[in-house]
């Protein structure tokens, strides 16, 4: 019962945590099909750009961060374990020490 009771509430919070994924997916799937056409590619050149972050909306910078949103961020050890995901380290062997975030 107790297993049972743990699952219904990982589901419940899981299904509060990824609300504007499932919302966003029942409207259709993205109408490319996960193959990007390339637009901001054809944008950069087109307006003479070296670097393609000059004609993305949201670009991240050379660390791959997000400076608008901070992502990604450091994620504590409840939420790992409440998705079960564990972080491995060199050698696929779980790591002591989680990566740190620039």
């Amino acid at each position: 019962a107790t297993t049972a009771t743990t699952t219904t509430t990982t589901t419940t919070n899981t299904n509060e945590d990824f609300k504007h994924l499932t919302d966003a997916l029942g409207f259709g799937t993205p109408p490319h099909g996960g193959i990007a056409i390339g637009v901001d590619r054809l944008a950069a050149i087109l307006c003479s750009e070296d670097n393609i972050r000059e004609v993305i909306a949201f670009p991240k910078n050379t660390y791959g961060n997000d400076p608008m949103t901070g992502a990604p961020s450091n994620v504590c050890e409840e939420a790992l374990s409440e998705y079960h995901i564990s972080l491995l380290g060199c050698g696929g062997k779980p790591s002591k020490n989680p990566v740190k975030i620039k």
